[in-house]
C-alpha cells in the first residue's frame, strides 16, 4: 500500500512540475504572412539549454483549409554544419498527406553532439495560402507517418518531447485604401483624396473612417479620376459627425472597373473647413473598422468577392491665406496704371515692400519684376492679357507655395 500511495504521488508531482529535462529543449516555429495565393518560408528552431542532442525528428501538420506545402523543406543553415562543420550522418526529410517529416542523427559514431543552442536554424519550409484574407492558418508539431515519426530530441539515447510552439501564417490583402494628404484654407472646402493601390481590377469598394468636426465637415464625395463614371458614389448621410462613411460602385452591371495599379486616385471626400480652425495645423483623418449607422466597414470588392484591404492614414493640413486681387499691387482696389508704377518703385526707387506681394505677380510666376510692370501696362493699353487668378473679383491664390503671399498668410512662412 506505501509502494502505490508513494507511486501515485511521483505521478501527481510529475503532473504538476514536469520534467526539468523536457522545459530544456525547445522546438518553435517562426510566423509570417501572405497575400492569398502567395507563399511565406517558416523557419523550425531550436533551443537546447539542456544535455547534449545527438539527434531529432519532427513531423510538421498545417491547417490544409489555408496552407499547403509548396516545397518539401531545406535543411537549415545550422543544421547543414551541424557535423563538426558538415551535415549530419544521417538526415531525411518526407512530404505526407497533412505535412512532413525529417529525422537527424548528429553523428553515427557519436562523436559530435549538438550543445547550449539558442535559435539554431533546423528546417526552413515554404507554405502556399490557399485561405481567404484575415485567415491565420497554422503550423503545429505533431505526430505523422507509418510508422509513426514523433516529435522528439535524442538525450544519452532517450527520446525527450521538447517544448514546442506553433507558428501561423496571417493572410493579408495585397490590395491597399490609402488616405492621401491635402492642404486646406481656413474657412474654406477642401477635397481630400483616397488612392489604391490594387493587383486586379476593383468593381467597388466602401470605407469607414474618422476627423476631427470640430476642424472639418464632411459634405460629400466624387469620383476620382481613376474612377470617373462611377454609377454609385455617395458618403453615409446617416453618419454621426466625425465619421466618414462612403461608397463607390463602378458599375452595377460590372461593365467598367478601376483598373490595376498604384496610388490610383478613386475617390475625393468634401469638406469645409472651420472659420475658427487654427492655422497653421495638421488633423488627421483615419481608417476605422467601421463607422456609421448601420455601421460600414472598409472593403474592396472584386466581382462577387470581397476582402478588407491594407489600410492607411493620411493628414490635412490647415493654412490661412488672404484673399487678395491680382494687379492691385497698391492695395487701392482698382487695377490700373498706378499698380505698374508701383512695382517699379518698388523694384528701383526703394519703395516699401507690397503689403500683399502676391497681388503685384501679375503673371503668377513666383517672382515680382519688371515683366509684371509692363503686364500691366500691356492689359491696360494694349489689349493685353488680364492678370492670372484671381482676376477680375477678389479671391484665393490658385497656386499656393510659391513663397509670394499676401499679408503675412501662409505663403510667407
Amino acid at each position: 500500500m506505501n509502494n502505490l500511495f508513494k507511486l501515485a504521488a511521483l505521478l501527481l508531482l510529475l503532473s504538476v512540475f514536469p520534467s526539468s529535462v523536457q522545459a530544456q529543449h525547445q522546438l518553435s516555429l517562426s510566423s509570417g504572412s501572405s497575400s492569398p495565393g502567395g507563399t511565406t518560408q517558416l523557419s523550425v528552431l531550436l533551443d537546447n539549454q539542456g544535455p547534449e542532442i545527438q539527434g531529432w525528428s519532427l513531423s510538421l501538420c498545417h491547417d490544409a483549409s489555408g496552407l499547403q506545402l509548396f516545397s518539401w523543406g531545406t535543411i537549415g543553415t545550422d543544421t547543414a554544419t551541424v557535423n563538426g562543420g558538415a551535415e549530419p550522418g544521417f538526415l531525411t526529410i518526407n512530404q505526407e498527406l497533412d505535412g512532413l517529416t525529417m529525422g537527424v542523427v548528429v553523428d553515427l559514431f557519436g562523436n559530435q553532439t549538438l550543445g547550449l543552442v539558442t535559435g539554431f536554424i533546423v528546417l526552413d519550409v515554404e507554405y502556399e495560402a490557399t485561405g481567404a484574407v484575415g485567415d491565420t492558418p497554422q503550423v503545429t508539431f505533431c505526430t505523422l507517418g507509418s510508422p509513426p515519426v514523433t516529435t522528439v530530441v535524442v538525450v544519452d539515447g532517450q527520446s525527450v518531447p521538447p517544448e514546442t510552439t506553433p507558428g501561423q501564417i496571417s493572410i493579408v490583402s495585397p490590395n491597399w485604401l490609402i488616405f492621401g494628404e491635402a492642404t486646406g484654407i481656413v474657412g474654406h472646402p477642401v477635397d481630400f483624396p483616397l488612392l489604391a493601390t490594387t493587383t486586379q481590377a476593383m468593381d467597388g469598394f466602401q470605407i469607414a473612417g474618422n476627423y476631427d468636426p470640430t476642424i472639418l465637415t464632411l459634405t460629400g464625395a466624387t469620383a476620382g479620376s481613376a474612377s470617373l463614371g462611377a454609377e454609385f458614389v455617395s458618403i453615409q448621410q446617416t453618419a454621426a459627425a466625425g465619421e466618414i462613411v462612403a461608397g463607390l460602385v463602378m458599375s452595377f452591371q460590372q461593365l467598367v472597373s478601376i483598373p490595376v495599379g498604384t496610388k490610383l486616385h478613386i475617390l475625393d471626400l468634401q469638406f469645409d473647413i472651420d472659420a475658427a480652425a487654427v492655422a497653421p495645423s495638421v488633423t488627421q483623418i483615419v481608417f476605422v473598422p467601421s463607422a456609421g449607422s448601420p455601421p460600414v466597414g472598409n472593403s474592396v470588392v472584386f466581382g462577387q468577392y470581397q476582402e478588407q484591404p491594407n489600410l492607411v492614414d493620411g493628414t490635412m493640413n490647415i493654412v490661412n491665406f488672404n484673399p487678395f486681387l491680382r494687379g492691385d499691387c497698391n492695395t487701392d482696389t482698382l487695377v490700373d496704371i498706378a499698380d505698374g508704377i508701383s512695382i517699379l518703385s518698388y523694384l528701383f526707387q526703394g519703395s516699401a515692400t507690397p503689403t500683399c506681394r502676391d497681388a503685384c505677380d501679375l503673371n503668377d510666376d513666383g517672382s515680382i519684376d519688371t515683366s509684371d510692370a509692363i503686364y500691366t501696362f500691356s492689359y491696360q493699353f494694349v489689349a493685353g492679357a488680364p492678370p492670372m487668378a484671381p482676376f477680375p473679383d477678389a479671391g484665393f491664390d490658385p497656386t499656393t507655395g510659391d513663397g509670394i503671399g499676401c499679408n503675412g498668410d501662409a505663403d510667407e512662412l
